[in-house]
């Protein structure tokens, strides 16, 4: 166990100390924030139609999105459809996308569109 007075005796201790701690700043800094994407290799925007509202398709989208790292946003359009934007890895968006062709039990997914959509900052996956 080091005792404080051996810090305060060296300064070569001291100095490597410091160096170690900007060097961690430095990484935490470096580091996204938890739930962002800070690469982003793909970025689409889905349109998907049928029977996809009231049958928790927003919410399920959100947690497989989560569960493959995705960033990005759902929601509900007025004509009925859900609009989902999805940001990331494009092994996990193509998987997202494959969800979402099938959707939650309830829903009936009749088609789903698909175009690609300039990248957002956006902090997790959100319902809105």
């Amino acid at each position: 166990m080091r005792s404080a007075y051996v810090y305060d005796a060296c300064p070569a201790v001291q100095e490597r100390a410091a160096h170690r701690s900007r060097i961690r700043g430095r990484a935490k800094d470096a580091r996204a924030a938890p739930g962002t994407n800070p690469i982003v290799n793909t970025c689409f925007r889905y349109l998907v139609s049928g029977r996809v509202q009231g049958v928790y398709f927003r919410a399920t989208t959100r947690e497989r999105a989560l569960r493959f790292g995705l960033t990005g946003w759902v929601r509900n359009t007025t004509d009925g459809a859900v609009e989902v934007l999805a940001c990331g890895d494009e092994a996990n968006v193509a998987e997202l996308e494959a969800w979402l062709r099938r959707g939650p039990a309830h829903a009936r997914v009749v088609s789903v569109e698909r175009e690609p959509a300039d990248p957002e900052v956006c902090r997790g996956f959100e319902i809105r």
